[in-house]
């Protein structure tokens, strides 16, 4: 399977979408080949060579109406029975306009939280190999 971490910051290139990776490849027993992408430096009709895509977060949510924004905006809707995309934090306000949802802006949360998987949530195909 090959997935694409498409990492949005822009400014400040924190190594959030790093930890993606690191997060993702024990759960894939080998069978994954993860490539990592700056937005700043991708050519968008790349998109199209993987299996599944995540969205990182952003640097500040202006950039959500930014023109590259935009275009990967109109990328998303074509590849949307190509491929499967997740977006985390800003990646996900990401595809939420990108199909025409409102973003509200609410107070800043930033860090890594842990979570507990929900008996169906175990039984998911998205989430079957993680512990």
């Amino acid at each position: 399977m090959r997935i694409l971490v498409l990492d949005l910051h822009i400014d400040k290139n924190p190594d959030a979408a790093l930890r993606i990776v690191n997060a993702l490849e024990p759960c894939f027993d080998g069978n994954l080949e993860l490539t990592r992408f700056y937005s700043r430096d991708f050519d968008f009709n790349a998109l199209f060579d993987f299996d599944g895509i995540i969205l990182s977060g952003l640097d500040k949510s202006r950039l959500l109406y930014s023109g590259k924004m935009q275009r990967l905006k109109s990328y998303i809707r074509q590849l949307e029975s190509a491929a499967q995309i997740l977006g985390i934090c800003g990646g996900h306000q990401v595809l939420a306009t990108a199909y025409s949802y409102t973003v509200h802006e609410i107070k800043p949360e930033v860090g890594w939280h842990s979570v507990q998987l929900t008996t169906p949530g175990k039984c998911d195909p998205l989430f079957h190999n993680i512990k």
